[in-house]
């Protein structure tokens, strides 16, 4: 009786089935014949082994299987158990992870936390339900329970940019800011194309005093996305109250208001605007 990994091919799914069990069996004359046995317990008692546990990409199947199948003609006992239930299983977690995120952009933050969290019940090592699941308790203020999450990414998949860009914002807007330069530096070496990663830095530059470095940085983010308000305003602002230029502060403002804020930055930006005029 040997160990040894097999792959089954299911429709268009692939699923993991370790470890097999090898039988050395009497060779039969006669034609192939497929035993079914049920329940997996009385099997296993039977045969003195343990059933294989499997997984589906990166979902632990962890209900173990109804069928096991045992063909003579080959003397391999193959165990399939129920694997449409397992593959409608897999895609009902992929559905819940994908509502979760479309609940995220939504801004229906409780049943995205809901549904990440239950995704992670079934695949605890999934790195995107955590990340998302951090993504939903940073925009709840949950800043704890953020950057744990965010903080396992990390762990796990340092070279992801975006989730650095996260904790860079953290720790940014929890007045951390030693913290949050070298998160958004690395975000930015990882991917120099993501405008709110420049944003960020300009205002971690800002905070700390370094007035040059914050002002190529918001330069820099709105060459990359001149339609990032945010970014207008935090350029306006540096100009008006550090660099003096008011032209340039309020074509700034212009192209701020152009880009269509949202109301509370809207009105900052009239604000700054008053008091150029």
């Amino acid at each position: 009786m040997g160990i040894k990994w097999i792959r089954f091919r299911l429709n268009t799914l692939n699923l993991e089935f370790f470890p097999l069990v090898h039988l050395r069996l009497p060779k039969i004359l006669t034609p192939p014949k497929i035993f079914i046995f049920k329940p997996v317990d009385s099997l296993e008692k039977k045969l003195g082994i343990r059933i294989a546990s499997f997984s589906m990409g990166n979902i632990l199947m962890k209900i173990r299987p109804t069928y096991c199948y045992l063909n003579y003609s080959l003397g391999i006992l193959l165990v399939l158990s129920s694997a449409v239930l397992f593959a409608q299983e897999a895609q009902t977690s992929r559905d819940l992870f994908l509502k979760g995120v479309k609940d995220l952009k939504t801004q229906k933050f409780k049943q995205a936390r809901n549904e990440f969290q239950t995704v992670l019940q079934n695949d605890p090592d999934n790195v995107k339900a955590h990340y998302y699941l951090g993504v939903t308790a940073y925009y709840t203020h949950q800043n704890a329970d953020a950057e744990n999450e965010l903080r396992w990414v990390e762990s796990h998949e340092p070279e992801m940019p975006i989730n650095h860009l996260y904790l860079g914002r953290l720790y940014y807007d929890t007045l951390r800011y030693l913290e949050a330069g070298p998160e958004l530096d690395m975000a930015n070496q990882l991917d120099p194309q993501i405008s709110l990663v420049h944003y960020y830095r300009g205002l971690v530059y800002y905070k700390t005093g370094q007035i040059d470095q914050a002002d190529r940085e918001f330069s820099q983010s709105l060459q990359l996305d001149p339609s990032l308000a945010k970014a207008h305003y935090a350029r306006a602002y540096l100009l008006t109250h550090d660099r003096q230029d008011t032209q340039t502060a309020l074509q700034e403002i212009q192209a701020g208001l152009q880009a269509k804020p949202d109301k509370k930055l809207k009105q900052k930006f009239l604000k700054l605007q008053k008091t150029l005029q």
